[in-house]
Order: C-alpha cells, then structure tokens, then sequence
C-alpha cells in the first residue's frame, strides 16, 4: 500500500496566516501538520507517497525534500490550477506503481490504526472504504449513510434516493482505494470524489464501504476553532500518541520570577517570559517567543518568534511566525500575520 496526501488547498479559511505559509505546514504543538501525517505513514509501514501541491509549493518542498529525512520516498504532483480531491488523486496516483492507495487530507490530525482500515476494507472487497467517526454528527457536506453491511448508501445527499432510517456519520478525511478508482477518474478538469465519482459507482452497485473507527483520535484543523480545540485536546493529554518533534520542551527559556505560568502550557525554547506577564492556561508558544510585562496569553497559539507588548491581552488566538503585537491591545478570536 501506498500514500497521498491531499495538500493543494488554499487555507481561505485561515487567512491571512495561509497567505504567507501553506496550511499543511501549520505547526501543530511547535511541530508541522504533514510531519505527523507521515510519521504515522512510515510508523505503520507505508514508506512510498505522493502529495499535491498548488499554493506556495516550494515551502512545502523545502520544508520536506525528498522525504528521506522521514525515511520515506516523495513525489510531489504541481497542479497549475486546483484539480480537487479526485483530479489530485489521479494526477497523484500517476507517480506511483499501481497498488492501494490510503489518502489523508492534510488539515486534519489523527493517530487510528491505519491498517485497521485497510483490513476491514479487504475483508469487505471494497473497492473504496472511507473512514468515519460514529460520535459525531456530520458538517455540512461530510455526511456518510452506510447500511447494516457498511455498504455506503449516500454521501452528502448523494445519490437522492436513499432507504429513509439510515443514520449519517462523519467522513474524517481518510479513503482506502483500489487502483481501478482512478480509472473513473476524468482527466483534464476538477473533480470532487465524493460527489462525482463515488455516487454514481454507488448506483452501479459497487462495493463503497464505510469503516468507523472504533479508537483513535481524529480532529479537523481547518479553522480557527477546530485548531484551537485541537491544542486543547494536546494539552489535556488526549494526544498521547501524537508526539512533537520540534521545540517545545522549553530549553533555555527565561522566566522572571514574578512571571505566572497557568496549565496546561507548551513553551518552545528560547523564549522570553517577563515580570508579571500571564501565561495560560492553554497556551502555546513556538521557539524565541518574547511576552512583555503585564501581557496574558490564554487560550491561544503563537508560533516561533512572536513578540507580544507589554499589558496587551490574547485569547483564543494564533499568531503567526515573526509577528509583533504592540503593547495595550485586547485581541479574541483572531489569526494574526505580520
């Protein structure tokens, strides 16, 4: 079995952070979201993968290179003008031997036994199986009907005629499929798998399969909130699996005395904590961050070398990389870029 990872996209959600660094190269506790998709790749013995890519590539090139500092093998897919899910998946698909394919998006976090699925979808002969969450209702567009067989039904009001009594689960962003997908996959255009492709193989009768995963942790990062939530789960020690591998422990960071430091926090190295500043609770600062005097962070993410001035106020931001924020300012609910 082989990987791809759907990275194309263009973060709208998380401007102005996304206008400057792709969304797949968030950090995620001080450590970059496509890090942990393929260690949990290579950790579960997929070692070959692909990812598309369309907004500010060469970041997510640079960051990654060939993919042996992972102990895997890379191919990147550029796609001039987006392709969606399925157009990726095929353009994808192309640099690759013929085999199964798991594909991951890349705006979300999950530790699950990869080869639970992949178990459970040649078990069931499926020739595509979609991952999905029993305990929580679907978003708008993510609702899956399986019926008592785990034989998918409707995707997202897809096909309309559906048995009534069905109930509606969560597509977590993970499919396992058999090369003969991308043979239904048009060439040429965009194309969106769950409502294009996999619909009508559905109507011909072919076997879609839904797994719900029975363990694990999935969470969506593509939002304010969700990213958010997501530190909080990190921080409550829900993560046990999900393990950092950058900063974060803290190392040669300066704390005055009269510095207040609420849990749970992550504190990346080299940062700069002053007199009668507040930090937490759920707070996470990257590498070289500096918090003035009187300044509070709760509830909120900032990234490597953030300066936050003396008596201002965050809650329930992130604040990308290199960015200053003057002093005296009360700031929620926001993303912030210099």
């Amino acid at each position: 079995m082989r990987a791809l990872i759907l990275a194309a996209g263009l973060g709208s959600r998380m401007r102005p952070l996304s206008n400057y660094l792709p969304k797949p190269l968030f950090p995620f506790a001080n450590t970059p979201l496509l890090d942990y998709h393929i260690k949990l790749l290579k950790d579960q013995g997929i070692d070959e993968l692909a990812i598309n890519l369309h907004h500010l590539p060469d970041k997510i090139k640079e960051h990654l290179g060939d993919g042996s500092q992972f102990g895997v093998k890379l191919h990147y897919s550029y796609e001039p003008e987006l392709l969606g899910t399925a157009g990726g998946i095929r353009q994808m698909a192309d640099l690759l031997p013929r085999d199964t394919l798991v594909v991951l998006n890349s705006d979300m976090l999950t530790d699950i036994d990869l080869n639970s699925v992949y178990e459970f979808h040649r078990r069931h002969r499926a020739l595509a199986t979609m991952a999905l969450n029993p305990d929580k209702l679907p978003d708008a567009g993510r609702g899956v009907a399986l019926d008592e067989q785990y034989r998918i039904k409707q995707i997202a009001g897809r096909p309309a005629a559906v048995a009534h009594g069905l109930g509606q689960l969560d597509f977590i962003g993970i499919h396992i499929i058999e090369p003969q997908v991308i043979d239904y996959i048009p060439g040429g255009r965009p194309c969106c798998i769950n409502r294009e492709i996999y619909p009508p193989l559905i109507e011909q009768g072919k076997r879609i399969c839904g797994y719900p995963i029975e363990k694990g942790f999935w969470r969506h990062v593509g939002t304010l909130d969700s990213y958010l939530e997501a530190h909080r789960d990190f921080l409550d020690g829900n993560l046990l699996k999900l393990k950092p591998g950058g900063g974060g422990g803290g190392g040669n960071a300066h704390f005055f005395t009269q510095a207040k430091i609420i849990p749970p926090v992550l504190i990346g190295d080299n940062c700069h904590i002053a007199a009668q500043a507040v930090i937490g609770p759920y707070a996470v600062l990257g590498n070289g961050c500096i918090v003035a005097e009187q300044a509070v962070v709760e509830h909120s993410v900032l990234w490597d070398r953030v300066s936050v001035g003396e008596g201002t106020k965050l809650n329930k931001c992130v604040v990308g990389h290199k960015t200053t924020i003057n002093p005296s300012q009360q700031l929620t609910d926001q993303l912030i870029a210099s």
